[in-house]
């Protein structure tokens, strides 16, 4: 990531109003089906464009993966979206970006790369909660039953998917070390 300069702070704020006003003028006027899909994909192009290193958010320490939390996703079919993921070509896209090539040498560009995922994918799941909860509190309960069932496949399953790379990560690099 490029250093924070004063204009990319202005752009970063530029961006984010834009996405805020785009979203609360297509609440009065757009089926909700369309807003909450519009609202998982602009969130998403968000904070691709704004957000700086979330994995500080998820400091090592405290993202550790467990094998017990790792069985739940593997039940709950996270291969099955991995693999999906993979048939699309989203994975070589992504590790490509996140400068993992599948040697051992950027091993910790994965493992910052699944950080730095989970913490966007997390941070956009709250705000598809908060999206979700406005429309029951302000009278547009469609648009709470579409966040919350698009909010499975754009982020619940991506978060999963990262502790799960995580949880093969850590158990490597164990290997390593003992």
């Amino acid at each position: 990531m490029p250093p924070r300069t004063r204009l990319r702070a202005v752009v970063d704020v530029a961006v984010t109003l834009a996405a805020v006003v785009l979203l609360v003028l297509a609440w009065t006027v757009v089926e909700a089906g369309v807003l909450a899909w519009g609202a998982q994909w602009t969130g998403l192009c968000w904070a691709a464009l704004v957000l700086r290193e979330p994995q500080r958010w998820l400091p090592r320490p405290r993202v550790r993966v467990g094998a017990d939390e790792v069985r739940w996703y593997r039940r709950c079919g996270v291969g099955l979206f991995r693999r999906a993921l993979g048939a699309v070509g989203w994975n070589r896209a992504v590790d490509t970006g996140r400068g993992f090539d599948g040697t051992r040498a950027t091993l910790d560009a994965l493992e910052a790369g699944t950080r730095r995922s989970e913490g966007a994918h997390l941070l956009l799941l709250g705000l598809t909660v908060l999206l979700a909860g406005a429309g029951l509190v302000l009278g547009r309960p469609g648009v709470a039953v579409w966040s919350a069932v698009l909010a499975v496949p754009f982020h619940v399953y991506p978060v999963m998917l990262q502790r799960t790379t995580r949880y093969r990560l850590q158990r490597l690099a164990a290997l390593r070390a003992g």
